[in-house]
């Protein structure tokens, strides 16, 4: 089984930029709607996109 891997950068405050490969300049860009200690919520225009939560 292969690891899941995510490469992100932030591009100013509340804006987070994921990417292909940890060298790419160029990505899909989100803004963090929510920001938790376990969770984040992105969104991407006017529709939320995407949440993460931490599995314990």
């Amino acid at each position: 089984m292969k690891a899941d891997t995510a490469y992100y950068a932030w591009t100013k405050p509340a804006v987070i930029m994921f990417k292909k490969a940890a060298a790419d300049t160029t990505g899909t860009v989100y803004t963090v709607s929510a920001l938790q200690g376990d969770s984040l919520q992105l969104q991407s225009g006017e529709k939320l996109q995407t949440i993460f939560t931490r599995v314990k």
